[in-house]
């Protein structure tokens, strides 16, 4: 119908624009006469290339956070949930902007919200995990340890996250209406990073204790079988076994990481 042939009509106008500003540029780059140019669609288009080539910078950023969360939690799987319950603050508050605003429309300021939510939410990871494993010298039962981490590390990222979130907020009282805009987005998914963290984030660590507990243990249960199996090792499997042991103990939840 009608809506197909405008959609079409479109899609062909964004093509059009992209092969043009992409022809402009090869002749600028050349050199001799420089030709400047505007209209309808370009300034989209260009923006949405730009933000498209820097999407590389967040996923390297992502990955560094990544591997440090990794060396400092010393377990994989707490560095990739913890991290993917950071990043689900940025849907949250895509859906909190639609409902309070009305609009779905969004400025390019908010696709900064990926490079300060993976910072804030993965200081938040460490303190919560850092309090989790120093409740071991008070005890050794889950609620209590439980119960010991929300009073400290809850407390603590609070203090952060409200004043990082009213830094935000401030920005309310501006006249540019973009602004205004990233200053709401940004102190709503600080908070909700916050929020989630606080309810998903401490359970995630008995789970991820308990699981690497268990590796753990069939590591050293495989490394004590072969020790014990053959008396005459050779050079090859005594590495193997220290490997194994050194791979034991950097999966002992007991252990601060880097």
């Amino acid at each position: 119908g009608q809506r197909a042939k405008v959609q079409a009509l479109d899609s062909s106008w964004k093509r059009f624009v992209g092969e043009l500003v992409s022809i402009i540029a090869a002749k600028n780059d050349f050199g001799g006469v420089r030709i400047f140019y505007s209209g309808y669609g370009i300034e989209t288009y260009e923006s949405l290339a730009a933000v498209a080539s820097d999407a590389k910078f967040a996923v390297m950023s992502y990955a560094f956070v990544m591997i440090y969360a990794t060396l400092h939690t010393r377990s994989p799987f707490l560095a990739l949930v913890g991290l993917f319950l950071v990043m689900l603050s940025i849907p949250a508050t895509l859906a909190v902007f639609v409902l309070v605003s009305g609009s779905g429309e969004f400025s390019l300021m908010m696709c900064l919200s990926v490079f300060i939510v993976i910072g804030v939410g993965s200081d938040m990871l460490f303190v919560y995990t850092d309090f989790y494993k120093q409740s071991l010298l008070f005890s050794r039962e889950p609620v209590d340890r439980l119960k010991f981490t929300y009073m400290q590390a809850a407390s603590s990222t609070a203090a952060t996250t409200f004043t990082t979130a009213m830094s935000f907020f401030a920005n309310l009282a501006s006249v540019l209406r973009p602004l205004r805009e990233f200053g709401f987005f940004m102190g709503v998914c600080v908070t909700l990073a916050w929020l989630i963290v606080f309810l998903a984030y401490p359970s995630t660590l008995v789970i991820g204790e308990r699981l690497h507990t268990c590796c753990r243990r069939c590591i050293l249960a495989e490394t004590s079988t072969s020790s014990t199996s053959s008396s005459r090792k050779s050079v090859a499997q005594q590495a193997k076994r220290k490997s194994m042991v050194m791979l034991a103990d950097a999966l002992d939840p007991s252990k601060k990481g880097v």
